[in-house]
């Protein structure tokens, strides 16, 4: 209840995981001094093991050679990641998994979300053994505590009675407290830290029968500190303050009987209790975890209220094909919602596929933050997490170049070093893996880490821009300096051939030249780009779209959500989106001119533009159009509204792969007005399923703005737009494209 306790010396086989640092635990956090014995080599080594043990919440009692993992790290063998996120395993990967005393801690929905979890990462056949407070023991003695204390009042006055009625009512106060303090506390301690810190204590023997070495070693002058426990493990985006929503509570309370139940209906067979010295895997010596070696006294529980229970993976595989690790900077924006969706396409073709990003902003399935040994994940505003190393570097880079480069062009592209935070080469079993594939990976990815992950494995990489084929731009403009390699850089405002540029082109092509590389190109643009550039010239270049949810993008009632919304049905709602307006290659200046030429048209008055993403800039409002701020919004259902709110949507970008924007609308039944440039081009038909103006033609994209307006007396348009992306964006037939081409690169692997 209070504390985990120090494991015994090397030859126990486990350690106490702490020099000098502050440990975490379940009450608060105590400063402890120990010689850590542990051997060099730290996580990477214990996960490269064929017979893999994981071993969650491990707190201070840790076996070396099994992978270990807790909220905070205490040394180099124990791995540092928030288990509400998930587990960051891939499928099928451990032998057991094992854990004391922390599916309390979690809500019971957020328990069988981690029980799940523990379920998908054992191979076929293996164990899982838990410990937790044991609700029935707990109950069965305070029931027997109270009726002491009423047998004890009834036996009348003296000076024996007396001495043992206040005995059995220090215990009754004590089987009180342990049953419904860690559930009720708002404080950290609750009612056990006043009690323990009595001298002397009542019922004290009795207190370390139950409790075992974690009130001897309180008594031995541990003092606790301020509480530092994780987030309550209620998923994202929920992040609450204050006590009663960190890690110290307990939010639920099993029996066997429960928990047995539970087990059963998540997929578990053979479920049995064992006590802490047995189990179905005795030579995996879970039982030293769980005796109290550290008080001398193996032959108990070191957690003696505890309900041990162990269950095994039904045999049959889940997965029997390729196994894929995915890397993507975030799971959101443009980039990575496309690898988000992705990645759920080939899982629901059958690849045991997993997304690990720097940046993560939801629970899904197979998608988790990196796991670094450095600085873990935390909460980040707006509801996600991510490394704080990644979060770091991706906020400084704009002005880092601006100090550096005095003579950049206003709005230019953003520009990268395709170089990060994150050594890919430590990801956790990675050797389980046929192969590996990036998407946007700016800032997150340690380029020179490549080759040693790959080991020889091929590694796919969809382009959501031009960058992997550049020296650090991500649109290029007019510039074609990566068909050679760079230097001079136009958005650097270089003229330097050794510039950046340059050295960042020289330094892809070593590497590049070391591994195994298949390019995915969304569009067919996009594709003839990186086909001629001087890195990818002579690497197999793929065209698969991205594939996109067309049961939640799809078109809906439009009159009864532009009722709600306020907008009448004569009103010609247009949709503009964009995260950021400094952009040049957004198009804005050409947006702004279109509309001034559209309010002085007779479309002017019932005109109503819908400004998605980045505040609007005063320049909009100032062209005398209705022009209404939307914001940003993060749910695909809530966006698909949007869209169906809209006549038609406006997208004056002059060069872009495959916006996603419009292929949502397009999949919602609406028609996009758009310059005919880059990936858009092969994205609208013209005069069928929107309008393509010649690029940089303000004029022409105001012609299409009027050619909307007629479309909306065409239902045929309406209908053409939603198959054109059910040919083009489909789950399935995309997440079947990355499948099969997953089979030949991966090959007899």
């Amino acid at each position: 209840m209070l504390l985990q306790a120090p494991a015994l010396a090397p030859a126990s086989g486990f350690v106490f995981a702490s020099k000098a640092v502050k440990l975490r635990n379940k009450l608060g956090v105590y400063p402890y001094t120990a010689q850590a014995v542990a051997p060099a080599g730290g996580v990477a080594a214990s996960m490269s093991a064929k017979k893999r043990f994981l071993n969650l919440g491990c707190g201070r009692i840790f076996n070396p050679d099994w992978i270990n993992v807790d909220f905070e790290s205490s040394g180099p063998d124990v791995l540092p990641y928030d288990l509400r996120l998930g587990l960051p395993f891939p499928d099928e990967s451990m032998e057991l998994v094992y854990h004391s005393h922390v599916l309390e801690h979690f809500s019971k929905r957020r328990g069988e979300f981690l029980l799940r979890e523990c379920l998908r990462v054992l191979r076929p056949g293996g164990l899982l053994r838990l410990a937790v407070p044991d609700l029935e023991n707990i109950t069965r003695a305070y029931l027997k505590a109270l009726d002491e204390v009423r047998e004890a009042g009834a036996s009348g006055p003296s000076q024996t009675s007396s001495a043992s009625s206040a005995e059995a009512q220090a215990r009754h106060q004590w089987m009180l407290i342990e049953l419904v303090d860690q559930l009720t506390r708002e404080r950290s301690g609750g009612e056990t830290l006043p009690l323990w810190t009595r001298d002397p204590l009542p019922a004290e023997d009795f207190i370390i029968e139950r409790t075992g070495q974690e009130y001897i070693f309180f008594r031995k002058g541990l003092s606790p500190a301020q509480l530092n426990a994780p987030q309550p493990p209620l998923g994202l985006p929920d992040f609450k303050s204050g006590f009663r929503h960190g890690g110290e509570p307990h939010r639920w309370m099993y029996d066997e009987v429960s928990l047995r139940a539970l087990l059963l209906e998540l997929g578990f067979t053979g479920v049995t209790k064992q006590s802490f010295d047995s189990s179905l895997e005795p030579e995996a010596g879970t039982g030293r975890l769980d005796a109290d070696f550290l008080s001398g006294r193996p032959d108990r529980a070191r957690k003696p209220d505890s309900l041990f229970m162990e269950a095994r993976k039904p045999a049959a595989p889940a997965f029997l094909g390729i196994k894929s690790a995915l890397f993507s900077s975030t799971d959101r924006g443009g980039a990575g919602i496309a690898a988000l969706r992705q990645h759920e396409a080939v899982r629901q073709s059958g690849i045991a596929s997993h997304l690990y990003v720097a940046a993560q902003s939801g629970l899904a399935p197979g998608v988790h933050v990196f796991p670094t040994p450095s600085r873990p994940a935390a909460p980040e505003p707006g509801g996600s997490y991510a490394l704080p190393d990644f979060m770091d570097a991706h906020n400084a880079t704009p002005a880092r170049l601006a100090e550096i480069y005095p003579n950049r062009p206003h709005g230019a592209e953003f520009y990268s070093i395709l170089d990060g935070t994150c050594d890919f080469a430590a990801l956790p079993c990675a050797e389980d893996f046929d192969l590996f594939h990036l998407h946007w990976v700016s800032n997150f990815m340690q380029l020179e880490s490549l080759p040693k992950l790959l080991a020889g494995r091929p590694l796919v990489w969809t382009l959501h821009d031009l960058r992997p084929f550049t020296g650090g731009c991500h649109y290029a403009g007019e510039c074609k300096g990566y068909l050679e390699k760079c230097g001079s850089c136009p958005q650097l405002g270089s003229h330097s051939q050794q510039d950046p540029s340059r050295l960042n082109w020289l330094r892809q092509k070593e590497i590049y030249s070391q591994i195994n590389l298949h390019v995915v190109a969304p569009s067919q643009w996009l594709a003839a780009e990186a086909a001629k550039s001087g890195l990818f010239k002579n690497v197999p270049v793929h065209h698969i779209a991205n594939p996109h949810p067309l049961d939640v993008f799809r078109p809906l009632e439009k009159a009864a959500l532009r009722q709600r919304a306020g907008l009448t049905p004569d009103n010609l709602v247009l949709l503009f989106s964009s995260v950021f307006l400094g952009n040049t290659r957004k198009g804005i200046n050409y947006l702004l001119e279109c509309m001034g030429v559209l309010a002085q048209s007779h479309l002017a008055d019932k005109l109503r533009i819908l400004m998605l993403g980045a505040d609007p800039h005063p320049a909009f409002f100032e062209t005398g159009l209705s022009v209404i701020p939307v914001g940003a919004i993060a749910d695909a259902q809530e966006m698909a509204q949007i869209y169906n709110l809209a006549d038609g949507v406006l997208a004056p970008s002059l060069e872009d792969n495959q916006p996603s924007v419009i292929c949502e609308a397009l999949a919602c039944g609406v028609p996009v007005a758009a310059f005919n440039s880059g990936g858009i081009a092969e994205m609208i038909i013209h005069g069928h399923t929107g309008w393509l103006a010649p690029a940089k033609d303000a004029m022409s994209l105001a012609e299409g703005v009027v050619w909307l307006d007629a479309s909306r007396k065409n239902p045929a348009i309406s209908r053409q737009c939603r198959a054109f992306a059910l040919e083009h964006w489909h789950h399935g037939k995309q997440g079947k494209a990355y499948a099969e081409l997953y089979r030949q690169a991966a090959g007899k692997r």
